[in-house]
C-alpha cells in the first residue's frame, strides 16, 4: 500500500514539475526572460570547453560566474573541467538556489551560491561569465558595465548593437547559438 501511495505522489510531483516548467518558459519568453530551463547538452558543453580554452589561456587567474544559474548545471560541469580562481552561481529564485546547493552536496566542486538579482551582483574583473538570459537583459548588463573585463559566453541571446567576438552555431540543440564576447581589453 505504501509503495502505491509513494508512486502516486511521485507521479503527481513529476506532472506538477512539468507544468511548472512549461508555464515558466512560456511566461518568460513573453517578457524576454527565461524561466527554468535545463542547461546540459553535449554540443553546448563541448563548445563551452572549446571557447574557454580559446579565450582564457590561464583559467586559474579567472573567476567563473554563471548569471541566472538555475540549478547550476553548467557551473558544476565547467568546475569539473577547469580550475578557476573562484566559481560562483548567481540565481534570484530562492527555491532554485536551495535546490542547487542541495545538489552540490554530492559534488566535489567548490561552488559559491549567491541568492541575488544579477543586476545587484558585482561581477569581478577577469571573469568568464556564462549566461542564458534574454536579449534585453544582456543589453542591460552590457550598458551597466557589468561585463567589462570579462569573457562572456551567452547561449542563444546576443547583445544588441555589440559585435560578438565569435558566434558558434549549435544545430540540433535548444540553444541555437553560443555568442562569445571578449571584453577583457575594455578594462
Amino acid at each position: 500500500m505504501f509503495n502505491l501511495i509513494l508512486l502516486v505522489f511521485l507521479s503527481c510531483l513529476f506532472i506538477f514539475l512539468i507544468i511548472f516548467w512549461f508555464i515558466q518558459v512560456s511566461l518568460g519568453l513573453r517578457k524576454d526572460t527565461i524561466g527554468f530551463v535545463p542547461s546540459l547538452s553535449k554540443k553546448i558543453n563541448l563548445e563551452l570547453i572549446n571557447s574557454i580554452q580559446k579565450y582564457v589561456p590561464n583559467t586559474s587567474s579567472y573567476n567563473f560566474i554563471e548569471l541566472g544559474a538555475g540549478l547550476a548545471n553548467i557551473t558544476q560541469f565547467l568546475a569539473s573541467k577547469f580550475t578557476f580562481k573562484k566559481i560562483v552561481a548567481v540565481e534570484l529564485d530562492f527555491f532554485t538556489i536551495m535546490g542547487a546547493k542541495f545538489l552540490n552536496l554530492f559534488s566535489k566542486n567548490q561552488v559559491e551560491f549567491v541568492h541575488k538579482n544579477i543586476f545587484d551582483y558585482e561581477v569581478p574583473k577577469k571573469s568568464v561569465i556564462y549566461c542564458y538570459l534574454g536579449n534585453l537583459i544582456m543589453e542591460k548588463l552590457y550598458k551597466t558595465g557589468a561585463l567589462k573585463g570579462s569573457v562572456v559566453l551567452s547561449a542563444t541571446f546576443s547583445i544588441k548593437d555589440v559585435k560578438y567576438t565569435e558566434c558558434i552555431d549549435l544545430p540540433g540543440t535548444f540553444y541555437r547559438k553560443l555568442y562569445v564576447y571578449d571584453f577583457t581589453k575594455e578594462v
